[in-house]
């Protein structure tokens, strides 16, 4: 069946072992697929996706490489519109896969490719100690300074500055427009934290630096995946004193 301009689809997983059948939400921590029941309701939580896009590829991809028992799941690549319906008539042609096989073909997702490259351990390609460091001198004192033992980061991370500054105001006025808006913003990030922890089961952090009080993100505005690891002032600027002290020597001796 040819697929639609701009047409969303859903992810549909039959349970070998159990015969269950819902629609794919994300992956859990184990590695097998995250599901929910195929409602209009649930639609914000569905897998969506389209020809253009490649959440499918990254959700296979993690499955493969994560689930102890791939085999045990079937998939299937069906609309989003009406899922309702269109998963009552999947449900019936499953009843019997092999009398209803060209039926369920053009849906049938080919994993082969997935399986595969989960199966391909690349070669792992370790630093030697000589290797040249291409940080300038300014930052190589700041590496060391705050990172002396981690000379490489073991986790996939994102690095974010400050995303007060298009908001913040003053956040002893609670109706501040600005300060609603940097709450949204905070609760934004927090939400991509838990796609990426529970759905997409990623060993993933987030280093934010934010001049912006931890209220934002403590007390009544609790978000689960914020927590303050240091506070950089006074004495314990992020950069400290004695290396800008450092970096002025070596300009002031040029």
């Amino acid at each position: 069946m040819e697929q639609k301009k701009n047409q969303k689809d859903v992810l549909i997983v039959r349970d070998e072992k159990t015969g269950e059948i819902s629609v794919v939400a994300g992956l859990k921590k184990d590695g097998t697929p995250k599901t929910t029941a195929a409602s209009g309701a649930n639609q914000k939580d569905f897998l969506l996706f389209d020809k253009n896009s490649n959440p499918l590829d990254s959700f296979l991809d993690n499955f493969f490489r994560q689930c102890k028992e791939p085999k045990r799941f079937g998939f299937y690549r069906v609309a989003a519109e009406n899922i309702e319906h269109v998963i009552d008539v999947l449900k019936d042609l499953l009843k019997n896969p092999e009398k209803n096989r060209d039926l369920l073909e053009p849906h049938h997702v080919d994993t082969s490719k997935y399986e595969q490259q989960a199966q391909t351990v690349p070669e792992e390609v370790k630093p030697t100690s000589d290797a040249p460091n291409d940080l300038n001198p300014f930052w190589q004192s700041v590496e060391e300074h705050w990172f002396p033992e981690e000379k490489e980061s073991e986790k996939p991370f994102l690095f974010i500055d400050q995303p007060s500054v298009p908001y913040y105001e003053n956040k002893d006025s609670d109706k501040s427009n600005d300060k609603s808006k940097l709450q949204d913003a905070f609760s934004v990030i927090n939400s991509f934290m838990k796609e990426m922890v529970e759905d997409w089961n990623q060993d993933f952090q987030i280093l934010l630096i934010e001049h912006a009080d931890e209220s934002f993100w403590t007390g009544d505005n609790k978000l689960e995946y914020f927590t303050t690891k240091a506070n950089f002032d006074g004495d314990n600027a992020l950069v400290p004193f004695h290396v800008i002290k450092k970096k002025k020597y070596e300009n002031n001796n040029r």
